[in-house]
């Protein structure tokens, strides 16, 4: 929401609903919506955030994010992403990775989305956030509702009539 406050305890929202796991939730975080007022900061807030977040054996306590299921999980999302950079979206990966441990992706934003690209119709399954903007709450609402995955919802701000007025229009 436009009055939403980005602070650290949103990062670990984020987090945890995005990336634990590598990704691989049902019910996780699946798409951001950001007020056009509001993008720059939070994309801002998330580097600083991700930038030393270690990927690689979900073992070891310093990881924050372990291995995809499979090669083939870790190709369809590789495709995914594919298809988001040929469409123009900007993609931003972050963490620390050697590369020996098997199918790892590192935490990857995609911003500047658009509605028809994979990341935003099918469900990804990996530390990857599509963030996009939006200009008005009925507009994020619209996006938000056109998908075929809505098993959950989350939303973020200050004025509770806002907030009520999103959650009763949300189909999840």
């Amino acid at each position: 929401m436009p009055d939403a406050i980005i602070n650290d305890d949103m990062m670990e929202m984020i987090s945890y609903s995005r990336w634990w796991n590598a990704g691989q939730i049902c019910d996780g975080l699946k798409r951001l919506f950001v007020h056009n007022s509001r993008y720059e900061e939070l994309i801002n807030t998330l580097k600083k955030y991700l930038q030393d977040k270690k990927v690689g054996d979900p073992l070891d306590p310093d990881t924050h994010v372990g291995c995809l299921v499979s090669q083939n999980q870790l190709d369809l999302v590789q495709g995914q992403l594919q298809d988001a950079k040929k469409q123009g979206a900007e993609l931003i990966e972050f963490g620390q990775y050697d590369g020996t441990l098997g199918p790892f992706l590192k935490p990857t934003l995609v911003l500047n989305p658009t509605r028809k690209m994979l990341v935003m119709r099918e469900e990804v399954f990996a530390p990857v956030l599509p963030i996009m903007k939006y200009e008005t709450i009925d507009e994020a609402i619209e996006i938000a509702n056109d998908t075929e995955y809505g098993l959950g919802g989350y939303l973020r701000g200050e004025n509770k009539k806002e907030l009520s007025y999103v959650s009763s229009k949300l189909k999840t």
